[in-house]
């Protein structure tokens, strides 16, 4: 029979805070947080990649999507840094998606 180990409270909690990355929860709200940044109709079209150095990167395979990021882009660049001021964001990049 095999033995399973029993880990205390003390010792999931410590487990838990160890593989707690904050970047990657960060990410996380991001991503949850684009529907509101972006409007529900641009949301659904576009995808948040990533924010790295300021770069707000975000993919689309349309068209008339990129149009809306770009006349948009200012907004959305004001309303990403009042959610995460610590992304500091001051461009978006607009990539094409395969």
């Amino acid at each position: 029979m095999k033995k399973i180990k029993v880990k205390t409270l003390s010792e999931e909690l410590q487990s838990f805070f160890d593989d707690n990355n904050p970047e990657k929860y960060a990410k996380i709200s991001m991503l949850q947080a684009w529907p509101a940044i972006a409007g529900p109709q641009l949301s659904a079209v576009t995808e948040l990649k990533s924010t790295t150095d300021g770069v707000l990167t975000v993919f689309t395979a349309s068209a008339s999507a990129k149009s809306l990021l770009l006349m948009r882009k200012e907004q959305i660049i004001r309303d990403f840094n009042k959610m995460f001021p610590d992304a500091k964001i001051n461009r978006i990049l607009i990539t094409k998606r395969a």
